[in-house]
């Protein structure tokens, strides 16, 4: 006499080791003969192989119900040997062609503004207006990140990889820094220079994509705060770079375009001692903070830019704007102040950009090419009205809004240390409890296709 051959639903009670054997072993069975006895008919076969492979997957701790839901950890545990798949001679030459690459599309964004006023009688414009070519190149440095290269770069599977993609826009580059330096028109010298733009900005999004998976964190070391506080400063840079000429020669009486270029000399060489010790700072003040708590947090790094954002930077440009404006400390205190924001920035930008990198880890390009399309959008903006709004107000009231501007950064930095750890815990509970919602439905899911699955089999079976 053949026996039972009803099948256990899911919500049966719990079995032991030795009954669930049997059960695999009835089903095993039970299935064999259904293919012995069904006649050809081929619905009768494919459900005897369903049940057969959905009792087959049947094991102690699904009939004994539901396993807990493991917490899902944001930390992303990364082995040491992905960070030596390269040797370290490599990995440096690699790190001074980003970096010099880099290094090309901001100075072009400023080399022109020395020479502004020849810019302009060469091909007989206003100052303003070519001030306002140079406010586009940053505007098309701030959407080119967020365009034609976030794709390209962000998904290198799906397309040629990240060195072709330096190779032809540096190409590019070079092509259009020609076309703009012997442009026989305002026209063309127009379309070159924003073209030179819109490729300069990969070098940008290319090297952070490029270095952050071959360097740890501490080994080179909320992003919307963050990004404002990039803002202000690059508002500051350019409000105080661009109109330099315009508003210095006539107060010191210079008379050569030598002489007032001499200035951009002062914040570049604060730019370049900020270079070698600003983000050496900031892996100092992290480690501080380690020995104190035991533990790394990524808002750390921002203690090392809110003095230099809320007091150094602030205090230079109010200094600079109102001296210049009364005709007060002459040459030497403008050059010391120059000097100062330029090398309080490079303490700031690192500190900014890190910390972006460090809290969406794996993101690199994506993180880079917002913080840059922010940055140099308020970039542009800076460097349209800085003339008019100076010709207007005044350098010293314009100076006092690039001031309260740099201390609502500070305030955006400040609030980042603060509550920076909280938002990003809150993220992470949002898409914990995201992905619980679609495991418990797709549960659910699988739960109705086994049940739909049974009932057909039982009913051929009695």
């Amino acid at each position: 006499m053949p026996e039972s051959n009803t099948t256990i639903p899911s919500s049966r009670e719990p079995l032991e080791d030795d009954k669930v054997e049997t059960a695999r072993d009835s089903s095993s069975s039970r299935s064999s003969k259904s293919r012995h006895s069904s006649m050809g008919e081929e619905d009768d076969i494919n459900d005897a192989d369903r049940e057969d492979r959905l009792e087959r997957c049947s094991t102690k701790h699904s009939a004994v119900g539901d396993a807990p839901i493991q917490p899902i950890d944001s930390v992303i545990e990364i082995p040491d040997e992905f960070y030596d798949r390269l040797p370290a001679h490599r990995k440096t030459i690699i790190l001074i062609l980003i970096s010099f690459s880099a290094f090309l599309s901001p100075v072009s964004s400023t080399s022109v503004l020395a020479a502004t006023p020849e810019v302009a009688a060469e091909y007989s414009t206003t100052g303003s207006i070519v001030n306002l070519v140079n406010a586009l190149y940053l505007l098309f440095m701030g959407l080119s990140p967020i365009s034609m290269f976030k794709t390209a770069i962000t998904d290198p599977v799906l397309h040629s990889g990240r060195r072709p993609i330096s190779l032809i826009t540096g190409a590019g580059f070079v092509v259009a820094s020609i076309g703009t330096a012997l442009a026989p028109n305002f026209g063309a010298f127009f379309f070159f220079r924003l073209f030179t733009a819109f490729l300069g900005t990969s070098f940008l999004l290319n090297g952070a994509a490029v270095i952050s998976p071959d360097f740890e964190i501490l080994e080179n070391q909320d992003f919307l705060l963050t990004g404002f506080a990039s803002a202000s400063l690059v508002w500051n840079m350019y409000s105080i770079l661009t109109p330099i000429r315009y508003v210095l020669n006539p107060r010191y009486h210079l008379t050569t375009p030598l002489q007032g270029g001499l200035f951009y000399l002062a914040p570049g060489f604060g730019y370049l001692t900020g270079t070698f010790v600003g983000g050496r700072y900031a892996d100092y003040i992290v480690k501080v903070y380690i020995r104190k708590r035991g533990v790394r947090i990524p808002e750390d790094r921002l203690y090392s830019a809110l003095p230099f954002l809320g007091l150094v930077i602030p205090g230079s440009v109010i200094i600079y704007g109102w001296c210049v404006e009364k005709d007060v400390g002459g040459i030497p205190l403008t050059v010391i102040v120059l000097f100062l924001q330029g090398l309080a920035q490079l303490f700031c930008f690192p500190s900014l950009n890190t910390y972006c990198l460090d809290v969406m880890s794996g993101r690199g390009a994506e993180v880079i090419a917002g913080n840059y399309a922010m940055r140099y959008l308020f970039g542009c903006l800076a460097t349209a009205i800085v003339l008019p709004a100076i010709e207007t107000i005044g350098v010293g009231w314009f100076s006092t809004i690039s001031t309260i501007f740099l201390l609502l950064g500070t305030l955006c930095t400040y609030l980042s240390i603060r509550y920076g750890k909280i938002w990003r815990d809150t993220i992470d509970a949002k898409h914990k409890m995201k992905k619980t919602k679609n495991l418990e439905k797709n549960k659910k899911k699988n739960h109705e296709g086994h049940d739909s699955t049974e009932k057909p089999t039982n009913t051929s079976e009695v």
